[in-house]
């Protein structure tokens, strides 16, 4: 323990000095940069307009639009000034996302500034400049609502559901029908690029090597089972789904297919509110209340829920074969039998902001959940050995997972009123799992064989970061008024078109993450004591990172970054049936993103970053993991991190009525980590994580979605690539043969009365691919109908999942040297389930408060799959 004190106190000394250099880089540029411009210019300190000393005195227009009501910008509202001698038009804009506008070169004298937006009142404000105030500056300008122009009219607005961004595509899971929907996993398999499995294993491009974020951190949640942490997040409360493929060096570079962020509903809040919502169905059953209140600087909620799998256990059928052979002797093992299995959970979570000036503010949040995982299995075994008679025998599994986790995280923002793009933040995060599993494995309704193995985790996190925006702040403006008065998505782009440029910034930061588990496990043989340990792992990560990004001329952009990390693990085997480990190693993780945009909704973009994944716990972990007497699985202390390179380019185009993005990429992976089988001796089928050399990845991609007026839209995507592997060690030194691999989905969503909405969904999973075989395929059909009340605070929905197919079955198959195996699992599907949602209160809503920055993206954890 002292030796880990010493060790991070070191590296904290290392941290401080890597930290305090790249701070000064951005600060230097930002000071030479204001140099030069006071050599030649005067500079207005909000918006960069510039002052030249001319024959003809020129200076610039700027300020800020807001709602009257709640103080929120406006977005896209349209700017003129007007000669108020002349009454003519001089020059025109629209606000920016934050509200802001700014009109350069205007000359000195008398105008009429006029300001208009969709469902407000329009206004005029008369200004005057002077040779010695030639710049006007207005922060507070506000528009109140035309309430007689929204009782006239129905406004429907079509929101779009897809967005593309210069390092993601965005999933509104707000835009869409999701009331039907009972918890994150539901929310995922309708994600453009990703796929989700029966067990809730998510899969990015075919890969489950993903790191998960919840508002841009990470969780202690997700260091686990990753299903069982997704389960716990309620659909109706998620916003929207980032998926990041190309991630920049501000986040951890763990999880070599990408990063998944889900973004929920949190924003600031004045009054209270409180919404009670619940299922019930034939496979599901949930229930939940949320309750918030706010007032002015100070904001405070509570929420808490259940789901389980209803009032039955699933029941299903199991079939497994196993052929081995060894000196022309084959021997055939077949396992046959029925299972039932269930889950039952719980969350609650208490968050709270205060807002101690109008530039700072504190975030604090304390989350819990648990849940329990059931699972019974009655088979009948036949063997033959060496061709001789089959032995016919019975045996009986029981398996119990229990889990609980906790978790608190609090955060420091401070922006800064020159210029709000400027941050500095401080988050800190501590949280523990608790995690109990049991097996026990009977033989004629004797216990023949008892498994524990229980986990405890504890893992902090500090993390600092902090964004310098640079270069002047502008906008170039358009001539033609007419286009100004338009809603934004029909704003043409052209070279007198509005666009926000000069967004140039530097990120920089640095964080340290300390992670301890505890692992408990023994073997009880015919209540004898065969094996009993505990194993002590700790794991040490800390990185320093500096990111850029510059809007080019041309509309060219550039996002550059580059992160250090730094690992050290280490391991010990309390009554020594292994020997101590210790391992350290430093990465160093460029990421570059080249982009080129041709209107505000069009643009491609040229990406290369390199990824790490680092061997989770249950890859590790040396306790042997019995599914029966002939499957264990076991961990491998040994394992090396898994170095990938990621090349990738995007075509996006989002218009009013068709959106899509299409892309072309391709991985390459390096000590791969994979489940390898080997027949030990004793006939028993021994799954072991190794790894195993390397792996490609070529594909394309595609998803669009298209809106056929306001009542109708229809989505759809697909995945194609070829998998090809080697490892000499392994009797693959060749690439093996390219499998071609594939996914796809579609649905829509139908507004067929004034109350009434419905929606469909389907998708389908090739079987994934490893160097000894294939496993299981996967689809999934649902329909959901939804009706909201009059009053728009609640709503009673219907759905049904696999309306045409009872069962589904999922098999695999894995070939090695000397054995073939394949195993079926056949279980039901279909489903119905109702639901309903009532809000009571008011809230006003304003800004919403800044989450906490803490990504623990260092680390992959698999999800259990029983």
């Amino acid at each position: 323990m002292e030796q880990n004190v010493k060790y991070i106190k070191n590296n904290m000394k290392k941290l401080k000095i890597l930290l305090t250099i790249i701070l000064i880089i951005p600060i230097s540029l930002f000071c030479q940069e204001k140099k030069k411009e006071e050599k030649t210019t005067k500079t207005d300190s909000y918006s960069g307009a510039t002052t030249w000393s001319n024959n003809i005195v020129k200076g610039s227009v700027s300020g800020k639009i807001k709602d009257y009501s709640n103080k929120n910008p406006l977005p896209y509202a349209s700017i003129s000034i007007v000669n108020k001698k002349t009454n003519q038009i001089i020059e025109g804009t629209i606000t920016s996302e934050k509200g802001n506008f700014l009109m350069s070169e205007i000359e000195i004298g008398e105008y009429i500034l006029k300001i208009s937006s969709i469902g407000y009142e329009a206004k005029e404000i008369i200004f005057t400049t002077t040779k010695k105030q030639p710049n006007y500056y207005n922060n507070d300008i506000t528009l109140n609502l035309d309430n007689k122009l929204l009782s006239e009219i129905n406004i429907e607005d079509q929101k779009t559901i897809y967005e593309s961004k210069i390092d993601k595509i965005v999933y509104n899971a707000e835009n869409d029908l999701n009331e039907t929907e009972n918890d994150a996993i539901d929310v995922l398999r309708k994600t453009p690029l990703l796929t989700v499995d029966l067990e809730g294993n998510v899969s990015l491009r075919g890969s489950r090597n993903i790191k998960f974020l919840i508002n841009g951190k990470a969780s202690t949640f997700f260091s686990g089972d990753i299903s069982t942490a997704l389960s716990m997040i309620p659909a109706d409360q998620i916003k929207s789904i980032e998926v990041i493929t190309s991630p920049g060096a501000k986040y951890d570079g763990d999880g070599d297919a990408g990063i998944i962020n889900i973004i929920t509903k949190q924003k600031k809040i004045d009054g209270y509110q409180a919404t009670i919502k619940g299922g019930i169905g034939s496979k599901a059953t949930n229930s939940g209340l949320n309750v918030n209140f706010g007032k002015e600087k100070w904001g405070f909620s509570i929420n808490g829920g259940s789901w389980g799998s209803g009032f039955s256990s699933r029941e299903g059928f199991d079939y497994f074969k196993r052929l081995d052979w060894n000196n022309g002797d084959t021997n055939i093992l077949i396992r046959e039998g029925t299972s039932l299995s269930s889950y039952n959970g719980y969350r609650g979570a208490i968050n709270s902001f205060y807002n101690i000036t109008p530039y700072t503010s504190i975030n604090s949040s304390f989350n819990m959940s648990g849940r329990s995982k059931p699972y019974q299995l009655d088979e009948e075994i036949f063997q033959t050995i060496f061709s001789e008679d089959t032995d016919t025998s019975n045996s009986s599994i029981n398996k119990t997972d229990r889990t609980l986790k906790l978790e608190w995280t609090t955060d420091y923002i401070k922006k800064f009123q020159n210029n709000e793009d400027r941050e500095l933040s401080i988050a800190f995060q501590i949280g523990g799992n608790i995690n109990d599993g049991n097996t026990s494995i009977f033989d004629l309704d004797q216990e023949i064989l008892f498994n524990q193995n229980d986990e405890k985790v504890i893992e902090e996190t500090i993390q600092i970061d902090y964004t310098h925006p640079f270069g002047k702040k502008e906008l170039s403006t358009s001539n033609n008024s007419e286009d100004n008065n338009k809603n934004k998505r029909n704003q043409k782009w052209n070279k007198n078109s509005s666009k926000l440029s000069g967004s140039n910034k530097i990120e920089i930061g640095g964080k340290v993450i300390n992670r301890d588990r505890e692992i408990i496990y023994s073997d009880l043989e015919n209540n004898i004591y065969t094996l009993s340990e505990e194993f002590n792992y700790n794991q040490l990560v800390a990185s320093s990172y500096i990111s850029s990004e510059f809007n080019l001329p041309k509309d060219f952009g550039l996002k550059t970054g580059l992160r250090l990390e730094h690992t050290k693990t280490s391991g010990n085997w309390l009554n020594n049936t292994q020997s101590p480990f210790e391992k350290k190693y430093n990465n160093l993780l460029p990421s570059l993103t080249f982009s080129k945009s041709f209107s505000p909704l069009r643009s491609v973009k040229i990406s290369y970053n390199q990824r790490i994944r680092r061997p989770s716990v249950r890859q590790i972990n040396t306790n042997i993991d019995r599914s029966n007497n002939s499957s264990i699985s076991i961990g491998n202390p040994n394992l090396k991190p898994t170095l990938t390179e990621n090349f990738e380019i995007g075509i996006n185009s989002f218009g009013r009525f068709l959106q899509g993005s299409f892309q072309i990429y391709h991985k390459h992976s390096k000590n791969v980590i994979e489940s390898f089988l080997e027949v030990n001796d004793n006939g028993i089928s021994e799954s072991q994580y190794k790894n195993i050399g390397e792996t490609k990845q070529t594909g394309i991609g595609f998803f669009g979605s298209i809106n056929f007026g306001s009542k109708f839209s229809f989505r759809s995507g697909m995945n194609i690539y070829n998998y090809t592997g080697k490892d000499a060690r392994i009797g693959y030194s060749d690439w093996t043969e390219p499998v071609l691999l594939y996914s796809y989905n579609f649905g829509g969503n139908l507004s067929f009365a004034k109350y009434w909405k419905a929606e469909t969904f389907a998708f389908y999973r090739s079987p994934s691919q490893t160097l000894q075989g294939s496993i299981t395929s996967f689809s999934m059909m649902s329909i959901g109908i939804k009706r909201e009340f009059k009053n728009k605070r609640g709503s009673i929905g219907i759905r049904i999942i696999e309306p045409f197919q009872k069962n589904k079955e999922f098999r695999s198959d894995l070939t090695g040297d000397f054995f073939t195996q394949e195993s079926i699992r056949t279980i039901p599907f279909r489903s119905l389930s109702i639901s309903f949602k009532y809000t009571l209160g008011k809230l006003n809503f304003k800004d919403g408060y800044k989450k906490t920055n803490i990504r623990n993206d260092d680390i992959k954890e698999e999800s259990q799959d029983y």
